[in-house]
């Protein structure tokens, strides 16, 4: 697994650190993913994607959009 960028981190963490936090909702989280894979950035997709799990366990559209990005980076290794 490879490291979370520096960018990525800082952005996950000002996205954790907003005073916005506390109101976003775990389909938030998802689009947010699935901005994040529209650009190419993987690992800033899971980490909002693993949020948006954390938020709501039984949100089925996150572990499915986790799937698929866990695959996309399998076909790239």
């Amino acid at each position: 697994m490879r490291k979370i960028s520096i960018i990525t981190f800082c952005l996950v963490a000002a996205m954790c650190a907003s005073t916005a936090y506390a109101q976003r909702t775990a389909e938030d989280y998802v689009k947010i993913g699935k901005a994040f894979l529209q650009k190419a950035d993987l690992d800033g997709a899971l980490a909002a994607l693993d949020k948006a799990i954390e938020f709501k366990p039984d949100f089925a559209e996150a572990y499915f959009e986790r799937k698929k990005l866990h695959m996309m980076k399998g076909a790239l290794n």
